[in-house]
């Protein structure tokens, strides 16, 4: 009796960039992983250079052949080629076989949406991991994982296609892991919830090379390993002819029933990337970690207090002079924020609002203040901490149902970090006109796909983020902040010459025109919003305005670290990788 296979652990390596030759040592990490009976692991490489094939590679499939279970290097340690790994042409699928053979024609959806379909239909398990290894940044832009060949992207609703396909036959996504720059943000979460169980991601700059595959690879080997065989011992424990449960299959059936704490594996999966990420440090890097539940319920549960929070943020923004706008200024300033000011913390953006709103309140009580404002600032303080107790309770007996569960960082940019992001930028994107590749529905009848642009805040507000939440979403927030906090128009030039002869009006409207069309055609042709994201996973070198703690003999920032991070650099007994 074949057992059923315990999981599928994909990896798509999105790298028809310069990030391909970075990529390499990465695979050869998953090979020398080892292999295991019950599970299989796939990866999907898309090179940058020209005539160059996209490849599908069964990891260690060969020497699955001659032994079930090899996990590690063994005594002999030998360097193998990953040419001898790609998937036989005869069991490619008819879609799977376009995607390799004719790439430059195939969306970056597409190219996604097939590998998985192939996965589920050759390499079927009872629960999959799927890691997604490319260019982020996904909120705005709506552009994960851009291809140069064709030029094409994924979307967040696509996204949210992809994951749906695990679901099926009693099926399950346990992890998604996305391998890229600031994806961890509740405008994915929410996007995702329900389609897996966790999501790994950052909410600042990830390092190609920054998770380390063999390892991780090795301790989900070793548990399932562990897992399967202690209840194939069980049985023949309990029988004492040997030879006879072999035969009669109930070693197998025991096997396949047996139950694997994900939960558990993806934690440790956490740490073991936390504390990779440690050893960027020595090379002057911050970063920063995140394992999120997607678990549907939860993230639900945050409609109501962000629809309260955003009604009394839009009400006291509305004012000429507005104490509550001023307070949202000054948080939005504080809080912890990534790429260029155009993402922040929502944790840390609540905690902020809310110290400041009660210290305010505090203040006034004092000199007998109208009590109106007192009670607005009451209810944001309720509000706020509402929203940070869905995402992360400060109370330790609450933190196993939070959203987030794990979240760490080291080094001084991402201190103040607690797992979600935002979209805030500080003002409404202009020239934000970012195209959004769609698939063709009927490939003979448009062969050509066609990319749609849309701008930045047309594509946010198609999110589920945006459009289950109703007049009080963030994204309504976000244009009544805009509108709020934009300063007057200053006087136009040609009002002083008017006033001074009529006659020379012509002129000066003249002169007035020919001055903005020059501006227009030049400085605001291009001047992107949302930057794109480092070829090898540096920020952008725009400065920042946060105020962060320095050391008072140097002119660095100070260094901050989380205690999961620390685990780390504490010395252990034993490996139990």
């Amino acid at each position: 009796m074949e057992e059923q296979r315990e999981l599928t652990v994909l990896f798509y390596f999105a790298s028809d960039n310069p990030l391909a030759p970075l990529v390499i040592s990465e695979i050869k990490a998953i090979k020398d992983a080892g292999f295991q009976e019950n599970t299989s692991v796939l990866v999907y490489f898309d090179p940058m250079e020209k005539n160059v094939p996209t490849q599908l590679f069964d990891v260690n499939r060969d020497r699955r052949k001659e032994e079930k279970t090899f996990i590690g290097d063994g005594r002999d340690p030998f360097v193998r080629n990953m040419a001898e790994d790609e998937v036989d042409p005869e069991e490619l699928t008819a879609d799977m076989k376009k995607v390799l053979s004719a790439s430059s024609t195939v969306t970056a959806f597409n190219s996604l949406a097939n590998f998985i379909d192939f996965a589920i239909q050759k390499r079927g398990a009872k629960n999959y991991i799927l890691f997604l290894i490319g260019h982020g940044m996904i909120v705005g832009n709506d552009a994960f994982l851009p291809d140069d060949d064709p030029v094409s992207a994924i979307t967040l609703s696509q996204l949210e296609t992809i994951c749906e396909k695990f679901n099926q036959n009693d099926a399950r996504l346990r992890l998604l892991a996305l391998h890229s720059c600031s994806m961890s943000s509740i405008e994915v979460a929410y996007q995702l919830r329900g389609r897996a169980d966790y999501m790994l991601a950052t909410q600042g700059t990830s390092f190609v090379n920054g998770w380390p595959y063999r390892q991780m690879l090795k301790k989900t080997l070793n548990q399932i390993d562990r897992v399967k065989e202690k209840a194939r011992e069980q049985v023949r424990k309990n029988n004492p002819n040997e030879q006879e449960a072999v035969k009669n299959a109930r070693v197998a059936e025991a096997a396949n029933n047996a139950r694997v704490d994900y939960d558990e594996l993806i934690r440790k999966l956490y740490f073991l990337c936390m504390h990779n990420f440690t050893d960027f440090m020595n090379a002057g890097y911050s970063c920063d970690l995140v394992l999120c539940s997607l678990e549907e319920s939860r993230l639900n549960d945050l409609k109501q207090p962000l629809n309260g929070l955003v009604s009394l943020l839009k009400k006291g923004l509305a004012p000429p002079v507005s104490l509550i706008k001023d307070l949202v200024l000054l948080s939005h300033w504080e809080a912890q924020s990534f790429w260029s000011e155009n993402y922040t913390d929502v944790w840390d953006f609540c905690d902020c609002l809310a110290r400041r709103c009660r210290n305010t309140s505090a203040g006034l009580e004092k000199v007998a203040a109208n009590e109106s404002i007192i009670a607005q600032l009451t209810n944001i303080v309720d509000r706020c901490d509402e929203v940070k107790n869905i995402l992360a309770p400060e109370e330790t007996a609450r933190r196993s149902n939070a959203v987030v569960r794990q979240a760490d960082n080291c080094g001084s940019e991402f201190q103040f970090a607690r797992g979600l992001s935002i979209y805030f930028p500080w003002c409404e994107p202009l020239d934000d006109q970012r195209a959004t590749f769609q698939s063709a529905q009927d490939d003979t009848e448009r062969p050509q796909r066609e990319a749609k642009s849309k701008k930045i805040l047309e594509n946010y507000s198609e999110y589920d983020f945006t459009t289950e939440f109703g007049d009080d979403s963030w994204f309504h927030f976000l244009l009544e902040y805009f509108r709020q906090t934009k300063r007057e128009q200053q006087d136009l030039p040609q009002e002083r010459f008017l006033s001074d002869s009529d006659r020379a009006a012509p002129r000066v409207v003249e002169a007035l025109r020919i001055a903005e069309k020059t501006f227009l055609n030049g400085v605001l042709k291009k001047t992107p919003e949302l930057k794109k994201t480092p070829e090898v996973g540096g920020d952008c070198t725009c400065p920042s305005i946060k105020n962060y703690p320095t050391y008072t003999d140097r002119m660095l920032r100070r260094f901050a670290i989380t205690p999961g991070a620390l685990r780390a650099f504490i010395p252990r007994d034993h490996d139990d990788n």
